[in-house]
């Protein structure tokens, strides 16, 4: 496979992993006033979203990048198997609700593990799906 390419690919899921475990060391007022100001942009496409489901969205669709990045890297090393691809999702999640026990004015929630967890697998697995209907593709 593609070694440099693999390598850049988990570089840029490791940052990306640092940078939600950042968001989470942050104090809740500080979180608050983050999600606050997207909330504001947000309502401006959808009147009705509230900071709880963008919040949530947020969770979601920061584990599918996570996802993502992490399947990639896999898919192009010479070592892929099905549960190193999968099971960092819902370690990294874990992790990342645990940080948050430590925060002033946070918590760590386990609905948020298995939105984070489904957040992954889905990045995951569209990634994977995608190398596989790329490489089924006849060459012209």
């Amino acid at each position: 496979m593609n070694r440099r390419a693999s390598r850049i690919l988990t570089v840029c899921a490791a940052v990306w992993l640092l940078v939600i475990w950042g968001h989470s060391c942050l104090p809740a007022a500080q979180s608050g006033a983050e999600s606050g100001a997207l909330l504001v942009v947000v309502q401006d496409l959808l009147p009705r979203m509230t900071d709880h489901v963008l919040r949530k969205c947020a969770h979601f669709a920061e584990y599918a990048v996570l996802g993502a990045l992490t399947a990639a890297a896999l898919r192009t090393s010479a070592h892929f198997s099905w549960p190193r691809a999968l099971l960092p999702g819902p370690f990294a999640a874990l992790c990342d609700e645990t940080i948050q026990l430590f925060v002033p004015g946070r918590s760590g929630q386990i609905a948020d593990v298995w939105l984070d967890t489904a957040g992954y697998l889905t990045g995951a697995l569209l990634t994977l799906l995608i190398f596989r209907l790329c490489r089924k593709q006849p060459k012209a």
